[in-house]
């Protein structure tokens, strides 16, 4: 019996091997974007949000992790929201959590004037 190592893989079966995560950017107008990586070592919110394009895209947002755990035997979700610090371009140290297989990051922009509230009603947003 031979063993493989990461080189003998095609990508596709390096990146299932090492895991993903997706980050969905919601903007205020227009349909959402979507950026799928692949978990190194330790990657991290901050990682995930700079390689995405989130934080060139978004001066203030809204971050949240959606991340399945077992519970009890069973699957369940587990939303995590992580405070963005403009300040640092990322998150505060404490909540720069460790990503793990299949975490999705959702990124929305931050509060909002009352008029691109209202525009984004009238366009379909939320």
């Amino acid at each position: 019996m031979t063993s493989l190592t990461n080189k003998d893989l095609p990508v596709d079966a390096t990146a299932v091997a090492n895991g993903s995560y997706s980050v969905e950017m919601h903007p205020n107008f227009g349909s959402p974007k979507q950026y799928k990586g692949t978990l190194t070592g330790s990657s991290t919110v901050s990682e995930a949000l700079t390689k995405s394009g989130a934080i060139k895209k978004f001066r203030g947002m809204e971050v949240e992790i959606l991340r399945v755990v077992q519970h009890k035997g069973q699957s369940r979700g587990l939303r995590m929201p992580v405070k963005y610090q403009r300040h640092l371009m990322g998150p505060s140290p404490e909540q720069d959590y460790a990503l793990l297989d299949g975490d999705r990051i959702v990124v929305k922009p931050a509060g909002g004037s009352a008029i691109t509230k209202v525009l984004s009603s009238m366009v379909g947003g939320q």
